[in-house]
């Protein structure tokens, strides 16, 4: 059963989305992901997802550029997501109005569940 929490992971590491996707499916969330830009920004236009989760690997490959763009094109709940965070990259995601930083989100379902209800 979906809850009707639409969601997309856009991830170039393929076992830390699988990660984030279990968790998202344990909350019954409808997941989409890809590894591209160019696909995860076809599916914002098209599908319109309520939250996307963006790891902070892949928003520091164009310098949080595709953050910016998502903050644009959709009004959404933006969030990155990483296993460890410096001052500098925290700092870069509170300019791209990222609206959370997770830290380990499977180690916070609680924290996830919140987000997504």
């Amino acid at each position: 059963m979906n809850n009707g929490t639409n969601t997309l992971i856009v991830d170039i590491n393929p076992q830390k989305s699988y990660s984030l996707k279990t968790c998202l499916w344990q909350l019954q969330c409808s997941v989409h992901e890809f590894d591209r830009e160019s696909e995860a920004m076809s599916h914002i236009i098209t599908q319109r997802p309520k939250i996307i989760f963006v790891s902070l690997e892949f928003a520091k490959l164009n310098g949080f550029d595709f953050l910016n763009k998502v903050k644009e094109l959709h009004d959404c709940t933006l969030i990155v997501y990483t296993d460890k965070i410096s001052r500098q990259d925290l700092d870069l995601c509170i300019e791209a109005s990222v609206d959370q930083v997770l830290l380990n989100p499977c180690d916070q379902m609680d924290r996830l569940r919140r987000i997504v209800s």
